[in-house]
């Protein structure tokens, strides 16, 4: 096709409405209709990459197959539309004055004045058309971040109108996802914040061509005709992004049945192609219908944030759909389990925080001020201790209490796998090594990912191999026994920035190992993010002592660790759940949800 198509997915009223989603989705039909589609995320933020952004500001991290990192909506993309996304595929406001300034420095400009147009949206607009270099897309979708009348917004929703001038307004599509809410009282649908922003756009100078209403239900045909009237679009055009039951996966199917895909291919002036749905519509089938659960704990340190562990989530639901299992996530606070220790039915420790919002909020008052008695809170510490020399009674009252809250434990015997995610900083690693420890004389599955592996060899070292005080320089600089050490080539840089081993490397695996047994191949390419890496005077030691290296990079760093006296055991440096999608759940998932349901099993 000579001439490509754009479609540019706008949000309105507020944020977090699910932009990322909408334009994933429609990227989905069309794909399954047989064009070739690339997304773009244009990111208004002055970072130039969200590599350094708190999880608390932005999310997950997802990192691309060249290592850029990027805004966790590439990873829907790539969950979605199963395209491999690249460093062209993101776009900040950081990436755009870095370049004009740039060249600005180096004279490009001749000595005109530097301005916010046209260079900034011309920079905008060349970056747009640069996305699909070398790849031959029918249909380029770019997600603008951020929401319709954003200050900082401004200059690309400038850049995307000239942008539909100069393709022509039949090659560029505006589709603009805006919330239309309930009022919960009288049950009315109120249609004023999405005039509001439509006005917004429009005095932009751009009119939206598509609306997605997010919305409770399905709007009904007049709260649709009122639309079209008050935002100058065609009534057939607006569609009802409403809340599905199940699962984010049935957004697409819910688009076709509106005729989405239809009328934005005519829009287009594209042939319509009915698109091949067997396997979503068999994914979503197997989501929606599958009985069998298996719980995974997830222990970590960001786990009151829903985005913050976005890709693990999502492929640990892969891993399910593959085993025709739902997975039921647990996340667990990794303090939280550093600090508790319940035995014989009695909490004797926990942290303040979990005492205060897990065990004092389920007590009557009655209760709550008999704990609050037996119970000594150390604020300062964030540590809960039960008092010493407690009467039988007490001690009555104690075991009766925690059975008629049916508190358990934290990691109780209702886990069928534990997952140690990815991260940085000292927060919680006592926890997670705690939870690795558990695991291990448990035989319970457990899976960690880039530091998640780090604290399995800090584990291990300590306790099977007897170094006491092992432990990563990342977390205690001075220690005499630094089993996770700085890669070699980071030694002496201070720059945070774009510095760490990033992107996809290549992986030796060993045969007759699990890690061979999952993969079927002696060779893959994953994707890393990570400092640190496994201590290379220490490996025969730890090879002595029963752990397997069943996968190496070319240099020989440690990829893959396992043990064999264990029904599932493993630990990679990389990132697998940035290569998984609902529809090819990544190997290493698929193969730990399957030792989950074998341990469940077991324990009937």
């Amino acid at each position: 096709m000579a001439i490509k198509k754009y479609i540019f997915v706008t949000g309105g009223v507020c944020s977090s409405l699910g932009k990322g989603i909408t334009a994933a989705s429609i990227g989905v039909l069309l794909k399954n209709a047989g064009y070739k589609v690339n997304m773009m995320k244009i990111d208004p933020y002055l970072n130039v990459d969200a590599g350094t952004m708190s999880p608390y500001q932005h999310g997950e991290v997802f990192v691309t197959i060249d290592g850029m990192e990027t805004d966790l909506d590439l990873g829907n993309y790539e969950r979605f539309v199963q395209i491999e996304t690249t460093k062209a595929n993101s776009l900040t406001t950081g990436q755009v004055y870095q370049a004009v300034i740039e060249a600005e420095r180096k004279g490009d400009y001749l000595g005109k004045t530097v301005q916010v147009i046209p260079h900034i949206t011309d920079e905008i607009k060349r970056r747009i058309k640069s996305v699909d270099e070398g790849k031959n897309s029918d249909i380029i979708i770019v997600e603008l971040g951020g929401t319709v009348g954003d200050i900082e917004s401004l200059p690309f929703l400038e850049a995307v109108r000239q942008f539909s001038i100069e393709m022509g307004r039949n090659n560029v599509k505006f589709a603009h996802l805006t919330l239309v809410p309930t009022i919960k009282g009288s049950g009315e649908i109120k249609t004023k914040p999405t005039q509001h922003s439509v006005k917004e756009l429009m005095s932009m100078g751009i009119q939206p061509d598509f609306l997605f209403c997010r919305t409770e239900k399905m709007l009904p045909p007049s709260v649709k005709s009122k639309l079209a009237l008050f935002c100058n679009i065609e009534e057939e055009s607006i569609f009802s992004a409403y809340d599905v039951k199940d699962s984010v996966y049935e957004v697409p199917l819910a688009f076709h049945e509106q005729n989405a895909d239809k009328i934005i291919l005519e829009k287009l002036g594209l042939p319509y192609k009915k698109p091949d749905l067997t396997k979503w519509k068999k994914m979503v089938e197997i989501i929606k219908n599958t009985k069998e659960t298996v719980t995974i704990a997830l222990v970590g340190k960001y786990v009151n944030l829903e985005d913050t562990y976005k890709s693990v989530d999502a492929a640990l639901i892969h891993g399910g759909i593959a085993n025709k299992v739902k997975v039921k996530i647990e996340k667990i606070d990794a303090e939280h389990f550093e600090a508790e220790d319940f035995e014989d039915g009695i909490l004797k420790s926990c942290s303040v925080d979990f005492f205060e919002y897990n065990i004092l909020s389920k007590a009557s008052e009655k209760d709550r001020e008999l704990l609050e008695d037996l119970y000594e809170k150390n604020i300062s510490t964030n540590f809960c201790t039960l008092v010493e020399n407690i009467t039988e009674e007490e001690k009555n009252f104690l075991k009766s209490f925690y059975k008629n809250i049916s508190y358990k434990g934290i990691i109780h015997s209702g886990i069928d796998g534990i997952l140690i995610p990815g991260g940085f900083g000292n927060r919680g690693i006592e926890g997670k090594i705690k939870t690795i420890n558990y695991a291990r004389e448990k035989k319970i599955p457990i899976f960690g990912i880039c530091l998640g592996m780090q604290c399995m060899i800090i584990e291990f070292a300590r306790n099977k191999c007897g170094i006491n005080n092992a432990h990563s320089r990342e977390f205690e600089p001075t220690t005499n026994d630094p089993v996770i050490e700085l890669l070699s080539n980071l030694k002496g840089i201070s720059y945070m920035g774009g510095t760490m081993r990033k992107g996809a490397q290549k992986i030796k695996i060993k045969s007759g190992t699990l890690a061979h047994e999952v993969y079927g191949k002696e060779e893959i390419m994953e994707r890393h993010r990570h400092r640190y890496e496994v201590n290379p005077e220490y490996i025969e030691t730890f090879k002595k002592n029963g752990l397997t290296i069943s996968g190496s990079s070319e240099n020989g760093l440690v990829e893959i660790i396992e043990i064999k006296d264990h029904p599932w055991f493993l630990g990679c440096q990389f990132h697998p759940e940035f290569q998984s999608s609902p529809i090819d759940s990544h190997p290493l998932f698929t193969s730990f949800i399957n030792g989950a349901i074998k341990y469940k099993e077991s324990k009937k």
